[in-house]
């Protein structure tokens, strides 16, 4: 032989030349789920021996997705598998359905289960540099050691336990940092422009006349045609209240009678109004263009491009008998709506030791820090900015202006300001550019996980593994609502103060056993799982600003709404599996669990 190939379990393997001399040999960690190994519920099965539907994404393909949320990473990535962003937010985790609507009133989200244990955060809390696999549990067969919890399926997530590369006895690190840019995926339809649109709706009022009113007796079709054709000139002003053309110098004024004639004098008392349709149904040739025609690209306003960078620092070392892991990482990602942002400071460490031949202790700790901002409620409908835009007619101006001149109508300090008059047809009293400066819905979160393992093997095949999991989930959010204009501005202002705090613990015991009798396979578990859940939540309200910048409840004087709420939760599972292949051909697999809650009576749990 010339060569001589060196392999381990968990390192790559090495083809090294036969020299006739002393050789040394240093294999690098592999770190990866192989293709013959998949994860299952509380473990480990070998892929040929698997028996349900399941699909999983690994590091590389995560780490080529640049999202601040893996859940956006999941999208085909199983047949059935329905991955939808409800608003696009920056930081915003997606809604995913595995098996569809399993209830009306409960939620249809799968369970998601973080290094072993039930994690009820958002994802966007990992890194996506910090995660090994995610393995997506879709039917009954692969869901059941969950019990009722996975009736929506399960999202197995796993992070990294070693550094990847590392060689044995040396320190490996790595530095990873992205840049990109963000815009609008679909783009707006087709839109009439502002020179067209009093054509238009003109059209839409001489319609209605023709088709919904009588000629009156005696009067010949010629002046019943010129008479609705000047009303509905005259009615499609009254109906838009705006005029964007420059250059009128008719109007039609109402005489003694109250009828309107068309003439050169402009008398705002009168009513006068500027004759931008003639009563021959054109529009006057006087019009030399707009008042404001600077002022009504809505769109180009609210969406720009996005901004998001990724800084990430990873690495450990690997020897005979530990393996770690550490990251810390930061994120800053730039909505390309209006004044949406997150940022998401993170640290992560994973360690593995092995304190005997038969003992492994292991831990894990995590860290991150989110701040999260959007204008207001975006699912509103009047602060919901693209639903405005889409909406507004393209002759309304951004700022306030002389309907007369189109003059700019500036602030005491000189500044334009954001017309949001209440006379306007579509939505007045409301600007969702202004609302996207004013209004303010910001979310602060830190979540702290912690896993500490410790495996036992006291005879080759059997293990007994112990599993102790603490996750707290502290947030803030602080709602806005402006006292200038909108629906609060009656109240100067709104401002709603949520806050939360989550703490979950699940404690595991597993006794596991995995043997080969020549063409037979077995594998069996038994388990027992303690889980707890404590939610408490604190809400305060209060009307009524007193100064400017200050988003504090004491910067209000009127209690508007005060709530609290607390939520407990116990549950005590057993489960098991047993799972057996022969010949590598046929596989049979079974699985049971029972389990006592809290959410009913005690003599029914």
């Amino acid at each position: 032989a010339k060569t001589l190939t060196i392999s381990s379990i968990g390192y790559i393997t090495q083809k090294v030349p036969l020299t006739g001399k002393p050789l040394k040999v240093i294999l690098k960690a592999e770190e990866r789920i192989t293709d013959d190994v998949v994860i299952v519920a509380y473990g480990t099965q070998k892929r040929q021996s698997l028996v349900g539907a399941q699909a999983s994404l690994g590091a590389k393909q995560l780490e080529s997705r640049p999202v601040a949320n893996i859940t956006t990473t999941l999208a085909g990535a199983a047949p059935g598998l329905q991955v939808v962003a409800p608003s696009g937010q920056p930081g915003e985790g997606a809604d995913i359905r595995i098996r569809g609507f399993g209830s009306i009133n409960a939620s249809s989200a799968p369970l998601y289960v973080v290094d072993g244990a039930v994690y009820n955060g958002n994802l966007s809390d990992f890194p996506a540099s910090d995660i090994l696999n995610v393995a997506i549990l879709k039917d009954a067969a692969s869901t059941a050691l969950y019990g009722s919890s996975a009736g929506n399926g399960v999202i197995l997530v796993t992070t990294r336990r070693g550094a990847s590369g590392a060689n044995k006895g040396e320190p490996s690190f790595n530095f990873s940092m992205s840049q990109g840019f963000t815009q609008r995926g679909i783009p707006s339809y087709d839109r009439i422009g502002a020179m067209d649109f009093y054509k238009v709706h003109w059209q839409q009022w001489y319609n209605d006349y023709r088709l919904n009113y009588r000629k009156p007796a005696g009067m010949s079709d010629a002046d019943w045609d010129t008479s609705i054709k000047q009303q509905a000139a005259i009615d499609v002003y009254n109906d838009l209240k705006y005029n964007p053309y420059a250059g009128i110098k008719r109007y039609y004024t109402p005489d003694a009678s109250g009828e309107y004639q068309l003439g050169t004098t402009y008398d705002p008392k009168k009513g006068s109004i500027p004759a931008v349709m003639l009563p021959d149904g054109t529009m006057n040739p006087e019009i030399t263009g707009l008042k404001w025609g600077d002022d009504l690209d809505w769109e180009k306003a609210l969406f720009g491009h996005g901004h998001r960078q990724e800084y990430s620092v990873s690495g450990g070392l690997n020897t005979e008998k530990m393996r770690s892991f550490l990251s810390l990482g930061y994120l800053d990602e730039t909505g390309f709506l209006k004044n949406t942002n997150f940022r998401r400071y993170s640290g992560r460490v994973n360690l593995s030791y092995d304190l005997r031949r038969y003992l492994t202790l292991g831990g894990s700790l995590s860290f991150a820090r989110s701040e999260q901002d959007a204008p207001g409620n975006l699912g509103a409908y009047s602060s919901n900015m693209p639903s405005f835009v889409n909406g507004i007619a393209p002759i309304y101006p951004m700022h306030l202006r002389d309907r007369h001149t189109g003059e700019l109508i500036l602030d005491e300090n000189g500044r334009p300001q954001w017309d949001h008059s209440e006379d306007r047809p579509y939505l007045g009293r409301f600007n969702a550019l202004e609302t996207a400066q004013r209004d303010l819905r910001t979310t602060r979160k830190d979540v702290v996980t912690t896993r500490t393992t410790v495996d036992i093997k006291p005879m080759d095949g059997l293990k007994l593994q112990l599993n102790l999991s603490y996750d707290v989930n502290n947030q803030k959010s602080i709602h806005r609502y402006n006292h200038v204009m909108g629906d609060q501005s009656s109240n100067r202002g709104l401002l709603n103060y949520d806050q939360i705090r989550l703490t979950t613990m699940t404690f595991n015991q597993l006794l596991s056993w995995d043997k080969d009798y020549g063409k037979h396979s077995l594998s069996a578990l038994l388990g027992h799982e303690s889980y707890s859940y404590d939610y408490d939540y604190l809400h305060g309200a209060k009307k009524g600003l007193k100064f400017l910048v200050i988003d504090q409840l004491s910067n209000y004087t009127k209690v508007s709404g005060l709530t609290s709420d607390l939520t407990r939760y116990r549950k005590e599972g057993y489960f098991a599996r047993l799972n057996y292949t022969y010949d590598q051909r046929y596989n049979f697999s079974g699985s049971f669990r029972r389990d006592g809650s809290s959410r009913f009576a005690p003599d029914s749990r």
